[in-house]
């Protein structure tokens, strides 16, 4: 009989050894290939999460640095309100006068009695409109309705404007204001400053209602529309003024100029506004916003010069 031979054993030990090794060379280098691979991702998530952080800070710091000049904003005083009624009339006629300048309102205190009826109508009324979920249905709770039901509908369908969201009742008066009648609220807000002021007026029938576009700071051009059409023709704006120290582009000449910082209603678009300071309208300005750094309500007519340099001098 002849003894088995031992190399074919041998053979499949070598082979087995090595396709072992093979295997665990293979799971050492995958292993190593996917820790490394995590690790770059790990560092890559980070370095990308760092970089967005630091954007956003960039970008919250452009933000406040531009809008830092324009936050100061009209607060409840002793003195009265700050509100600025405006001419109404002049929004329901083509070729209103640009040469109307503003003034200095005369405020007359009068006596308030919280639980007085023309207070509870007022406050039920202001409830009232509030609740209303469509400007169709806020008109009769408004001044002059006939006239302000078509600049709502301007305001709420066409600039796609919106009410000021107001929180905690802050104060409230009655005031002659310009030889008109008012009760005058002062909510905290959403708005610049965090206050928003609300004027009621009495209409024919005795009642105080809303004096809506000082309220929700109604202006024939959205200003957003205006910043980016730059129109060389006048319309009318509400907003927020105090006087700055900005020249630039068409308006670099300090000594002929005075120089107006402009904000909207709801605090979201800037401008600069010029008037030559020896004109009706430059002593007029610079009397009611004297050297004071809060700004005050104003009625304006604005219009962009002529080929207009930049978007945001007017």
């Amino acid at each position: 009989m002849h003894s088995p031979s031992l190399y074919p054993h041998r053979a499949l030990m070598i082979l087995m050894f090595l396709t072992a090794g093979a295997v665990a060379l293979g799971l050492v280098i995958g292993w190593s290939w996917f820790f490394d691979h995590s690790r770059r991702r790990e560092v890559i998530t980070q370095l990308a999460a760092k970089r967005e952080a630091e954007a956003k800070k960039r970008a919250e710091a452009d933000a406040a640095a531009e809008v830092q000049p324009y936050v100061s904003t009209p607060s409840s005083s002793p003195e009265g309100p700050r509100v600025s009624l405006g001419d109404m009339a002049k929004e329901g006629r083509a070729g209103a006068s640009d040469t109307d300048v503003p003034k200095e309102p005369v405020t007359i205190p009068l006596p308030l009695e919280p639980n007085a009826p023309d207070v509870q109508q007022a406050d039920e009324l202001l409830k009232k409109y509030t609740k209303a979920t469509k400007w169709e249905e806020k008109v009769a709770y408004v001044y002059q309705p006939e006239r302000t039901r078509v600049l709502m509908q301007q305001f709420y369908e066409v600039q796609r404007g919106g009410d000021p969201v107001f929180g905690a009742l802050l104060n409230r008066g009655h005031y002659r204001l310009d030889g008109t009648e008012i009760l005058h609220f002062t909510y905290s807000c959403n708005r610049p400053g965090d206050v928003l002021e609300l004027a009621m007026r009495r209409s024919s029938d005795g009642r105080f209602v809303i004096d809506w576009t000082s309220y929700v700071g109604f202006s024939e051009v959205a200003w957003a529309d205006f910043k980016k059409e730059r129109p060389s023709t006048a319309s009318l704006f509400r907003g927020f003024a105090t006087v700055s120290d900005y020249y630039n582009y068409e308006f670099t000449d300090r000594q002929r100029y005075l120089s107006v910082s402009l904000l909207s209603p709801d605090g979201l678009v800037s401008l600069h506004g010029y008037c030559v300071r020896e004109t009706p309208m430059g002593t007029a300005l610079a009397s009611v916003l004297g050297s004071s750094t809060s700004m005050r309500g104003v009625v304006l007519r604005l219009a962009f010069p002529e080929r207009a340099e930049s978007d945001h001098c007017v």
